[in-house]
């Protein structure tokens, strides 16, 4: 009788637990909401480093120049450049490159376009604004030969030659010539045209245009053209001049190599500059009774 009731028990909580089961309330599938990816990186732009160049040389500003984005890729086509530039002009131009990608992040790079003169240009530039300077110039003919040292400053000058010094003094439009005569200092007024530079003041108007370069002993060396040397010769008071030709060092005029023909006297010249901006001269004291 026991086991019959534990039986029926059994079944009876089968059944209530199956008909509990069979009521169960389903349930609803769960919505996938799509995640939005805001796009806030704006593009890199490669390339616009600072760059150099002379001159006349070529120069295309989008040449190396890329833009990549993260979302977009390659908008390198769709930079914008902008800024004025001359490359026949001397000078530091700003480039500015701009691009957008589609989210309008935008990114914007400025660039420096360096432009240098010519190398000759930059030296006779060089040369006319430097503050001072000193010159050994050599004089060969024949057998004979002989140094004059010639000291430059913004005003004064000094000249020795053949054991004797004298002094040039610029005031204006006005030159003084200072000799030793009877053991003391005279000042004298002469014309300025008169300060025994001549032979060096044509190079004011020389540029790049004037000369050929050439490697002449494994040395670069810039050569007067033939066209102009009547320009020349006029500043070298019609002496017959050629094979003028120089070098250079550290931007700078180093030695100038001509034969020039005065009087029927024929002069292998060769003359060094150094000392820019660092030759200063003191004049004597003129004593005055």
């Amino acid at each position: 009788m026991r086991k019959t009731f534990i039986t029926g028990l059994i079944l009876l909580v089968s059944l209530f637990i199956h008909a509990c089961g069979g009521n169960e309330i389903p349930t609803e599938p769960t919505e996938t909401i799509p995640t939005v990816v805001v796009d806030t990186t704006a593009p890199i732009i490669s390339g616009a480093n600072e760059i150099t160049i002379t001159v006349g040389d070529s120069f295309d500003p989008t040449s190396g120049i890329t833009a990549i984005d993260n979302v977009d890729g390659n908008l390198s086509s769709q930079i914008v450049v902008t800024g004025a530039f001359d490359i026949q002009v001397a000078g530091t131009y700003i480039i500015t490159y701009t691009v957008s990608d589609l989210a309008g992040n935008q990114t914007v790079v400025n660039r420096t376009l360096i432009v240098k003169l010519q190398a000759i240009d930059q030296a006779i530039l060089n040369w006319n604004q430097a503050l001072g300077y000193t010159m050994h110039i050599q004089f060969n003919s024949g057998t004979e030969s002989y140094l004059m040292i010639v000291e430059i400053d913004e005003a004064y000058m000094r000249i020795d030659v053949l054991d004797e010094v004298i002094y040039y003094e610029v005031d204006g439009d006005t030159c003084y010539l200072y000799e030793m005569k009877q053991l003391s200092w005279q000042k004298t007024t002469v014309n300025c045209s008169e300060k025994g530079t001549t032979e060096l003041q044509f190079l004011a108007n020389f540029s790049s245009d004037y000369f050929v370069e050439q490697i002449i002993d494994e040395v670069k060396t810039y050569v007067l053209r033939m066209e102009y040397y009547s320009s020349l010769q006029l500043f070298l008071g019609s002496s017959i001049t050629s094979n003028f030709r120089m070098t250079l060092s550290n931007e700078q005029i180093n030695q100038i190599f001509f034969t020039m023909t005065r009087n029927s006297i024929v002069f292998d010249m060769s003359i060094t500059l150094s000392k820019f901006n660092e030759t200063t001269v003191s004049l004597p004291e003129v004593i005055t009774s």
